[in-house]
């Protein structure tokens, strides 16, 4: 079952760099505010991801769920090749903080954040 759930949330983070070739869209900011690192939002992003699915599981398992998801993704999304972040990214991490947890565990990617880390 841990396997499957690795395997579920490894698919997930896979669909976040999908859109690595897609085009950037950036909208107007103000010109004096330095725009966001898209590295620090990829960590931020990793963190939020893990942290929610870690909370699904139960009390005892959280911790061993949180090292696992770091593991994982530290290995599929290197946040240092992370370009740009698609323009959905506040409404992806808004939607991962209010995900509801699957019955097996974790939470489903929501798909407005596929694609949102860009290479």
């Amino acid at each position: 079952m841990v396997a499957f759930q690795l395997a579920m949330k490894k698919h997930a983070v896979w669909a976040l760099v999908l859109g690595c070739s897609a085009p950037a869209v950036f909208g107007c900011g103000d010109e004096d505010d330095p725009p966001p690192d898209p590295r620090q939002q990829c960590e931020n992003f990793l963190e939020a991801w893990c942290n929610k699915n870690a909370a699904c599981e139960l009390p005892s398992e959280r911790a061993r769920a949180l090292e696992d998801c770091r593991f994982v993704v530290d290995l599929e999304i290197n946040c240092s090749n992370v370009n740009h972040i698609g323009v959905t990214y506040p409404e992806c991490i808004e939607r991962i903080s209010t995900a509801q947890c699957l019955p097996t565990g974790g939470i489903e990617l929501p798909g407005l954040c596929n694609g949102v880390l860009i290479r």
